[in-house]
């Protein structure tokens, strides 16, 4: 991965800076594109007329507890990235 040491710093990374407009009420689920630090540009691909593939992480909401108290967790790829008691 460009310019992360593994897939969960990248997914924490993404998170911290991209998941704060989230509104739970509208969108249960939200899809961030991936901007990776080295490669903030996409050309086409002149020879086929393609685009690369760009990398889309999924976050879900879900609720739960947390040390008896409801409480909710955010997850990607089944790595928690925010996890709360509900107030």
């Amino acid at each position: 991965m460009d310019g992360y040491e593994s897939r969960e710093a990248l997914i924490k990374d993404h998170w911290s800076r991209y998941g704060f407009h989230w509104d739970l009420k509208k969108m249960p689920r939200l899809c961030l594109p991936v901007r990776h630090k080295f490669n903030p540009y996409f050309d086409t691909d002149a020879a086929n007329g393609t685009s690369p593939r760009i990398d889309v992480l999924e976050f879900s909401f879900e609720r739960g507890t947390l040390e008896g108290r409801p409480a909710y967790r955010i997850t990607c790829e089944g790595i928690v990235v925010e996890e709360a008691p509900l107030l």
